[in-house]
């Protein structure tokens, strides 16, 4: 089971199989690999990431703690905003200008092979040359589209899909908005490997409207998907229900986006 866990700084998912989408399944972690090992050998990375010094902290959470100075001291100084609904600028840095040794590669789905794929579509999983964890990459829905750091239906699509792809319960994705950690105004997700439990995949929710619940004794104020949900209102495959779940997901954050209200979402099994 996966489910999608969220705060309004937060977001989670937990409990969905990836062999669900078992026609469009590769080997993710071999290919993050290979990819984020070649990018280092490359020079890409603005620092070699060997180890991080990681802890799990007492007390009744057991949350995880990490030290990476390198990351602190040396990536790119994060741009300032004034607004949520900031407008993609193409004078400011954007995925459009990276390296050519930063973009690992593209995401497509074969069902789209047959069709016409318009330019600004390629979806992207590039380098993220400051990483936080093991394989850090970024995902870059429609890249050369220059949409603004605003998630999107296709984008959430595309961060399940890519959760799905690993057969692996280490990879995490995640989105910042503007006012939330986000650095950089080009729409993209995070994906990386945490070999570490987390008090996000088995903290208690009670429900509230739906399928959404509420986080409870948190220190942290958030909201809770998740996948499957207890009651199906697909008949058919999980696909299908897959669809009602992102609709779902999609328009509680895109009434957080129209309340200009920052938040984060963290995706994981």
């Amino acid at each position: 089971m996966i489910r999608w866990y969220g705060i309004t700084t937060g977001t989670k998912l937990c409990g969905i199989y990836w062999n669900l989408f078992g026609e469009y399944y590769i080997d993710l972690k071999r290919k993050l690999s290979f990819m984020t090992f070649y990018s280092g050998d490359s020079g890409v990375f603005r620092y070699k990431l060997d180890t991080v010094d990681t802890k799990v902290i007492k007390g009744d959470f057991g949350f995880i703690a990490q030290l990476n100075t390198k990351r602190a001291q040396e990536r790119r100084p994060p741009e300032n905003f004034i607004k949520m609904t900031e407008i993609f600028d193409a004078n400011k840095f954007n995925f459009t200008r990276i390296k050519k040794d930063e973009m690992l590669f593209e995401m497509k789905c074969p069902a789209e092979e047959t069709t016409a794929r318009s330019n600004d579509r390629g979806d992207f999983i590039v380098a993220n040359v400051s990483p936080l964890e093991y394989c850090h990459v970024l995902l870059v829905p429609k890249l050369y589209a220059c949409q603004p750091q605003v998630l999107t239906a296709d984008s959430l699509r595309l961060a399940l899909h890519a959760l799905l792809l690993s057969g692996t319960w280490k990879l995490r994705v995640g989105f910042n908005s503007i006012g939330a950690l986000a650095s950089v105004n080009h729409l993209h997700l995070h994906a990386y490997y945490l070999a570490h439990n987390l008090p996000t995949e088995t903290l208690p929710a009670e429900p509230f409207a739906g399928p959404c619940h509420l986080v409870a004794n948190y220190p942290a104020s958030g909201f809770v998907f998740q996948f499957p949900p207890l009651k199906r209102r697909s008949e058919g495959s999980l696909m299908g229900e897959l669809d009602f779940f992102i609709k779902d997901v999609y328009t509680f954050v895109d009434r957080l986006q129209q309340s200009d209200i920052p938040h984060n979402i963290f995706i994981t099994r």
